[in-house]
């Protein structure tokens, strides 16, 4: 990654193994860049960005920093919730035991 020399590095939060998200942390101290964690949302402002971070109880921090970063845990995904209809489909299926 060094060689790269990228502006912005997005990591995952989740792992095959334990799923500690330390990758993005691990690889921000190894680079020697700062790092956020838990970002919902990123607006790209010239040289800056401007991010809003989840925090705990539902509650939110924007920040904004240089564009050289590095993330670990994009949220920006919407959650899925099963429907009715989708949960009886894979009874029927036999994809979720009785």
């Amino acid at each position: 990654m060094k060689n790269e020399n990228a502006d912005l590095i997005l990591t995952g939060l989740q792992s095959d193994d334990q799923g500690f998200g330390q990758t993005g942390v691990l690889m921000a101290a190894e680079l020697d860049r700062p790092h956020a964690t838990i970002i919902m949302a990123i607006e790209v402002d010239g040289a800056k960005l401007k991010l809003k971070r989840e925090l705990e109880a539902g509650w939110f921090q924007h920040i904004e920093c240089p564009l050289r970063r590095a993330f670990d845990s994009i949220g920006i995904n919407k959650v899925r919730y099963a429907t009715l209809k989708g949960i009886m489909a894979a009874k029927e299926e036999g994809k979720i035991a009785t």
